[in-house]
């Protein structure tokens, strides 16, 4: 594995699994990929409907505004894990990657790790529950 290949994987994982505090209608931990589908369907609620507002553009640059952030912070943290696993021969980069995205994924399956007030199902979540 390249070390582009692991900046991006590491990206994805940590946008996918990692609990962020936001604000958007309510504060939730959740990953961040909980935040873009939220921001998603209030902008195109906003499309859809037309101008709703001053409210409906406060939602929107503050879903975008934090989604930004957090994914610009993400990426960040992703260069350096590519850059300090550039000693590493390509398989164990690629042995490391995959094993640490699999224990996080292992980890969010099994803890309720997430605090969602927002959802019709609990208020504390696993990672199967927020992708309900």
């Amino acid at each position: 594995m390249s070390a582009r290949a692991v900046k991006w994987t590491t990206w994805i994982a940590l946008c996918c699994l990692v609990p962020v505090p936001y604000m958007l209608g309510g504060v939730e931990i959740a990953p961040l990929i909980r935040l873009l589908f939220f921001t998603a369907v209030i902008v195109l609620l906003q499309i859809s409907e037309g101008s709703g507002g001053p409210y409906w553009w406060a939602f929107v640059g503050l879903g975008c505004g934090q989604s930004l952030l957090i994914a610009t912070a993400f990426y960040g943290v992703a260069a350096l894990v590519a850059r300090a696993s550039a000693t590493l021969s390509p398989a164990r980069r690629s042995l490391a990657v995959l094993a640490a995205a699999a224990a996080g994924i292992a980890l969010a399956v099994a803890f309720q790790a997430y605090d969602t007030p927002m959802s019709s199902a609990s208020m504390h979540s696993n990672l199967l529950q927020v992708f309900r």
